[in-house]
């Protein structure tokens, strides 16, 4: 049996200098709720934190798991940023 994943990774292009980062969300209970997800932003209560044009405090939220609120995992773009997402 394989290993659970501890966390959601999001690797982060920038695309006005091609520079990458990876932030890592550790998993927790609720990350498929409505209210919760992970929170993208500029804001430090956020969970994946970038901030340049076009970029709010809290910008976005990924979720994980039901089906209404499932998104893929292409990689998508918010302001200058391109986030690919996986698990580690």
């Amino acid at each position: 049996m394989g290993r659970m994943a501890n966390s959601v990774v999001f690797t982060i292009e920038d695309t006005r200098t091609r520079a990458v980062e990876t932030q890592h969300v550790p998993k927790r209970q609720g990350l498929g709720a409505r209210e919760q997800g992970i929170v993208i932003g500029f804001a430090e209560d956020c969970d994946v934190r970038v901030s340049g044009p076009g970029i709010t405090a809290h910008h976005a939220r990924w979720y994980i798991g039901g089906r209404p609120l499932r998104v893929d995992f292409q990689p998508f773009t918010l302001g200058p940023y391109v986030f690919s997402i996986g698990f580690d």
